[in-house]
């Protein structure tokens, strides 16, 4: 058992899902910040607030996960970008739904809401990028 533990740490998946996290911490900032500043500050629609928190911190997470996480299986051009941002626009109708259930349904203030919101958002984003985005065609 130690020994499967310990030739997982020294895998390439696991180095892979290391620096996933890293910048998943990176990103979670900017969409934390982002929101905070829309909603709070700016005083936009949490909604609104929510869409480009989630675009800008993907936007964000497409340059650094391209260029860190996946960088052997690097993908180039707008067709890559347009993929990754796809599985962004699923996430972000996800995080909408979510954030309706969490906030208005159980009246959780959306700062706090966007905890299991991000959990959710970040697994889901994590096993599609590595199974569809960030994979080079054989």
């Amino acid at each position: 058992m130690i020994n499967k533990l310990i030739d997982f740490i020294k895998s390439e998946k696991f180095k892979k899902l290391f620096k996933f996290g890293c910048i998943g911490v990176i990103n979670t900032l900017v969409d934390y910040g982002t929101f905070a500043l829309c909603h709070y500050l700016f005083g936009f629609d949490k909604f609104i607030s929510q869409f480009l928190a989630v675009v800008v911190a993907a936007t964000n997470s497409y340059f650094l996960n391209n260029n860190i996480t996946f960088k052997k299986t690097k993908q180039k051009g707008f067709t890559a970008y347009a993929k990754f941002m796809s599985v962004n626009f699923v996430s972000i109708g996800m995080s909408l739904v979510m954030m309706f259930i969490f906030s208005n349904l159980l009246g959780l203030k959306p700062i706090i809401a966007k905890i299991p919101i991000s959990i959710c958002t970040i697994l889901l984003s994590f096993t599609v990028y590595d199974k569809l985005v960030f994979t080079k065609r054989k």
